[in-house]
């Protein structure tokens, strides 16, 4: 994006840009002003306990390693 932007004049220049500002905190201070500028509360990128919370959750655990490859989320599926 940086580049794209035409803040920097290459991508290996925008790689090194963005590395600077992620290391130094000021990337995070950003997304933070980002957060609270859409109304958002910008404290919840450090505790995610401020965030909303579903009113239903259900665990679901595997007998095995691997990733989730399908999911089915219509409510009938919930019911059962």
């Amino acid at each position: 994006m940086l580049h794209l932007g035409g803040v920097s004049g290459s991508v290996a220049e925008a790689k090194m840009q963005s590395e600077k500002l992620i290391s130094s905190g000021k990337a995070l201070d950003k997304f933070r002003q980002m957060v609270e500028l859409q109304g958002g509360d910008p404290r919840s990128i450090d505790d995610v306990t401020k965030l909303p919370q579903a009113r239903q959750t259900m665990t679901l655990s595997s007998s095995s390693n691997g990733y989730v490859r399908r999911c089915n989320v219509s409510r009938s599926a919930l019911r059962a």
